[in-house]
């Protein structure tokens, strides 16, 4: 199941994650493909590219470099990741399950057909088939590694 998308600008996104603003639904910041050096250069001042001992201890630049940002409902359901990661907390507190590889067979997993979460003006939600619906991107992670293959499920705490 995925997750609502909203486009929306960063204030506005801000002013509702701080409780200037209220909005119903779950608020975050969460992309792939390097949303930090791509969509958010202006955080870039503020945070290295890359870790010098994880480039060493991978070989290589980082694929991506991204940006999460989110308030204590936004929880990630359990998955697996096929890149090593590296968590970098800034602020409040991000809670991780940490499964090894190994622990696979053990996990009960079904396959699902993709569907995501669509609001309805009155606050209450719709499943949508993503097979049959129309996509739209948003332009809108202390330090904790997990390797390529690990489960993982993650939430977050308010600052």
């Amino acid at each position: 199941m995925m997750p609502e998308e909203r486009k929306m600008r960063f204030g506005e996104f801000l002013d509702i994650v701080e409780r200037k603003r209220a909005a119903s639904g779950v608020f975050y910041v969460q992309k792939q493909c390097s949303n930090l050096t791509e969509e958010f250069p202006q955080l870039l001042k503020d945070v290295d590219a890359h870790i010098p001992w994880m480039t060493e201890a991978l070989g290589k630049d980082p694929d991506a470099v991204n940006f999460w940002m989110g308030e204590s409902a936004a929880v990630t359901s359990l998955h697996k990741d096929h890149y090593e990661n590296l968590y970098c907390v800034i602020s409040g507190e991000k809670h991780f399950i940490l499964l090894p590889p190994t622990d696979r067979p053990f996990i009960p997993y079904e396959h699902f057909p993709p569907a995501t979460y669509k609001v309805n003006e009155d606050g209450s939600y719709n499943v949508i088939d993503m097979q049959n619906a129309e996509k739209e991107t948003t332009n809108l992670n202390d330090v904790v590694r997990s390797q390529r293959g690990t489960l993982d499920s993650t939430g977050s705490s308010e600052p």
